[in-house]
């Protein structure tokens, strides 16, 4: 109890908050992007409140889809997760109902060739220059302070989820399928970006295309990408997805 005392005291001494304000305590490890690579020093981590806990996610321009989430506070990433951050809401600010969760963000920005460069980050005006994606944070510590616990807003830090792609990003489309001599099928997709893997499904009908992932590619470039099933067996419809 003395140490919660002592920490809380230093805490408003460093950040000039009042008792009635509300501190989250957050850090991470080990967390990826969606393409698998850990995720780069300078990359945002942002803790967001959304009314129902259900946050409507973010465009690749960085704006929120679902009016009335909100983007609360940023940090960043050091070492493969996110930086010890004490995150501080004043009073005048804090919820009383909803649900606050902690996201990391996807901000690289690809070259031409598909390359992924670093974090574009957030501008000093607060906007964000393009979100590739954003994800739920795993590996997470995550905790409000235990004085506020009585608080009827929930805190809720860690989760499992894949990384999510912005809202507005492109739905692949199949615009070619080419069986081979060797009796393999060539798909041709369009709409791809280079963030995204791709998948493709498969089945002998429409209405039953139950081999998944049977062929998952990323793609170098914006725009065109072919995607050969090596063994696509007695299945004749093809679907593609994001993975």
């Amino acid at each position: 109890m003395k140490k919660t005392a002592l920490f809380c005291a230093v805490a408003a001494a460093a950040f000039g908050v009042f008792a009635e304000d509300l501190m989250f305590e957050f850090s991470s490890t080990g967390d990826t992007y969606a393409d698998g690579k850990a995720v780069e020093n300078g990359e945002v981590y942002a803790l967001v409140w959304s009314a129902d806990g259900a946050f409507g996610g973010i465009n690749k321009d960085g704006t929120l889809v679902r009016a009335g989430d909100e983007i609360v506070r940023t940090s960043f990433a050091e070492n493969g997760g996110c930086f010890p951050t004490i995150f501080v809401l004043d009073s005048s600010k804090v919820k009383t109902t909803g649900v606050y969760q902690m996201f990391l963000l996807d901000t690289r920005e690809f070259a031409a060739d598909g390359t992924a460069g670093a974090p574009k980050g957030r501008a000093a005006d607060g906007s964000f220059p393009v979100v590739n994606g954003y994800s739920a944070v795993t590996s997470a510590t995550f905790k409000k302070q235990a004085q506020l616990t009585e608080n009827a807003v929930k805190a809720e830090g860690a989760g499992g989820s894949a990384m999510e792609f912005a809202a507005d990003t492109p739905k692949p489309d199949i615009t070619d399928i080419t069986p081979t001599a060797d009796g393999k099928v060539v798909i041709t997709v369009s709409n791809v970006v280079p963030y995204v893997p791709y998948a493709i499904t498969c089945g002998e009908t429409p209405n039953a295309l139950t081999q998944k992932d049977v062929a998952s590619v990323f793609s170098l470039s914006d725009g065109v990408l072919t995607i050969t099933v090596a063994n696509p067996g007695a299945n004749r419809f093809f679907k593609v997805t994001s993975k």
